[in-house]
């Protein structure tokens, strides 16, 4: 199970399962809501199983503090969605816009069929969606939009 996968990385701690879930008796359809923390940050994952069909997504939230420019709502999106083009792998969302702080949603969603096989896949999906908010950050500078160092 994802949990005992998670739990086995010394990098993750606190691995926590927030809801597990059956939604369709028909189709065995088992959903797992969880978070967990790496490099003192907090993820969140969903493992969705079923009959024909497997999926583990990997979510992290960033925020970027902005220094100078004044935040446009049409200009974060325009970037989000330019980044979604480019960034393979990685789905970008603007979660929300308070003054200067601009909060991304950054999500890795893999197919799978076999379990064994999340062995390999959550620990490069980690690494894919933990980088992603550097990439973002280029892509925020590029336009302009000089916020505070990320590290």
């Amino acid at each position: 199970m994802i949990q005992d996968l998670l739990a086995k990385d010394v990098k993750i701690s606190n691995v926590e399962i927030i809801k597990d879930e059956i939604t369709d008796e028909e189709t065995n359809t088992r959903r797992v809501f969880g978070r967990f923390v790496r490099d003192k940050m907090v993820y969140s994952f969903l493992n969705a199983r079923t009959n024909k069909f497997n999926y583990i997504s990997i979510r992290f939230q960033f925020i970027y503090t902005l220094k100078t420019k004044k935040v446009i709502r049409n200009e974060i999106l325009e970037l989000v969605n330019s980044a979604n083009k480019s960034i393979p792998a990685v789905k970008i969302y603007l979660n929300d816009i308070n003054g200067k702080s601009i909060k991304i949603n950054f999500n890795v969603e893999i197919p799978y069929v076999r379990e064994e096989t999340l062995n390999f896949l959550v620990p490069s999906a980690i690494d894919v969606v933990s980088f992603a908010p550097f990439l973002f950050s280029s892509k925020l500078e590029s336009k302009g939009f000089e916020h505070q160092t990320i590290s």
